[in-house]
């Protein structure tokens, strides 16, 4: 426990500097160890297009979608500075029929994006959905989108509304708190939330998954 709080220390003070916020933010987001474009580690599925289709058809306004770009260099940093394995990156769902699908904070702050942006840049893609969630509550979700609009990164990873991380954004929507997640720190013993910590909360329900989608029909 001793060492994993020097750790968090050590990485505390190096995430305060600024060249760790100009790598974070213009640097680290563009290095992939592979000159290939992604794909998904679905070995029945070569290409994203089919599976980023069979995926949209299960997307609805108020589902978390959970990305890792397994190539990435920022999946590997924020494994190391989280201490979890797994996905990477989060992102809201706001509507599926319009150019303005998907909110997200990414180094370029608050993103506007589409299901298939996010597919196109990862090697496998969850949907989540919140079993406390109703369609009048999540109709409310959608109308905070405009207060995001002009929020910055958060590069400290720390809880507040002044700069907003991609899975605290998610939770930022969510007004009432009815997602039953840990607020675990991630460094220090502030309280923080992961993408992994949206993973695994107990009232969270995956709709889809990539990297088990079959191609058949359900």
């Amino acid at each position: 426990m001793m060492l994993v709080n020097i750790q968090r220390y050590v990485v505390g003070n190096i995430m305060r500097t600024k060249i760790y916020n100009w790598l974070l933010k213009d640097i680290i987001p563009y290095i992939r160890f592979t000159t290939y474009y992604t794909h998904p580690t679905n070995k029945k599925f070569p290409k994203w297009g089919a599976l980023a289709n069979l995926g949209y058809g299960k997307l609805k306004p108020g589902h978390i979608i959970l990305t890792v770009d397994e190539k990435k260099l920022t999946t590997k940093l924020i494994s190391k500075f989280t201490g979890e394995e797994g996905f990477s990156h989060a992102a809201q769902c706001i509507s599926t029929d319009s150019e303005f699908e998907i909110a997200e904070m990414t180094h370029t702050n608050f993103t506007k994006s589409t299901w298939y942006d996010l597919c196109y840049e990862s090697t496998r893609v969850v949907i989540l959905e919140c079993e406390a969630y109703d369609e009048k509550y999540i109709q409310a979700m959608v109308k905070k989108t405009p207060e995001f609009e002009n929020t910055p990164y958060d590069n400290m990873f720390q809880m507040g509304v002044e700069a907003l991380s991609c899975a605290e954004l998610c939770y930022m929507y969510d007004k009432d708190r009815r997602m039953k997640i840990n607020l675990e720190p991630v460094l220090g013993s502030d309280p923080y939330i992961s993408p992994m910590g949206l993973y695994k909360g107990s009232n969270m329900t995956t709709v889809w998954d990539s990297d088990n989608e079959t191609g058949t029909t359900h």
